[in-house]
């Protein structure tokens, strides 16, 4: 175990919020607030730090131009977000990948519907009647499972650390221990990290024929309260390598998670979704 210093030691112990907040700065030109974390919004504010602060880039911040020479703190996020032609190409043959070939001549043999698509377009197919009668040219076709359910992971340097199911576009949070795909999504999660290390990253999966399937990545989602309190304690431990106390998490949930659950909890009412958080608990 690693010694504190003794200065490390009583601020852990000191019921002082102003110890752990902060302590991450999250670079988004457009977000204001995210739980504990210092949001900026232009490079400008970035380099107005110094005292070597780690920074997070979220939704295509600019960290490009001159950087002063004065400038050391650690910034996390350059690495680049494959596209889906990238994941398609790097994992053609995982189980998490629709199932592609590039034959014309072994259509057939695909479970419908399908998407063709070429280099300039893509085009949907739900028969293979339909796609014999079309004379445009493509080169790859791929299999489209019929979607039972949507899911966006937040990932830590390739690991799951918050898991929502997505209904209508309302994000409902799932406990993740309990997630019955959780092994899955981590093993999706440590291959991407493993090829590109793009540190923090959303991941949104579909769920079809009780499978997981990799849909997208991306680094622009706007976060939720939740997500934001587990970036920041996976972030927090990670860079400084110090666990933040228990009262300070209970703080973090008090303050952030805790409202948005019973903000969900209503909407939970409305869309009645299943395998995710109780959020009645929350309510007291």
């Amino acid at each position: 175990m690693k010694l504190k210093k003794f200065g490390e030691y009583s601020k852990y112990y000191q019921k002082d919020p102003k110890n752990f907040e902060k302590r991450l700065i999250f670079a988004d030109p457009a977000l204001h607030e995210l739980a504990a974390f210092r949001v900026v919004n232009t490079i400008d504010e970035v380099l107005e730090v110094s005292d070597n602060t780690p920074v997070i880039t979220w939704n295509n911040f600019n960290f490009s131009g001159k950087v002063e020479e004065s400038f050391s703190s650690i910034v996390y996020g350059q690495n680049k977000i494959p596209t889906s032609h990238d994941l398609e190409d790097a994992f053609a043959e995982e189980p998490f990948i629709q199932k592609t070939i590039s034959d014309r001549r072994g259509v057939k043999g695909l479970s419908f519907p399908i998407i063709a698509k070429n280099d300039q377009e893509s085009e949907e197919f739900k028969t293979y009647g339909k796609f014999k009668k079309s004379e445009k040219e493509f080169d790859k076709f791929q299999e489209k499972p019929i979607v039972v359910s949507r899911f966006e992971v937040l990932v830590a340097n390739g690991e799951p650390i918050h898991a929502q199911k997505k209904i209508n576009k309302f994000p409902f949070d799932i406990d993740l221990a309990r997630w019955k795909y959780l092994n899955e999504a981590a093993n999706i999660c440590k291959k991407i990290d493993n090829k590109w290390s793009p540190d923090y990253f959303i991941v949104s999966l579909t769920e079809s024929n009780g499978k997981l399937y990799l849909e997208s990545l991306n680094r622009s989602s706007r976060l939720t309260p939740t997500q934001g309190v587990a970036l920041y304690e996976s972030a927090y431990e990670s860079h400084y390598n110090s666990q933040l106390p228990q009262w300070f998490k209970k703080k973090l949930f008090t303050d952030y998670s805790k409202p948005h659950y019973k903000k969900q909890y209503y909407d939970s009412l409305l869309l009645k979704p299943v395998g995710v958080l109780n959020y009645s608990k929350y309510l007291d």
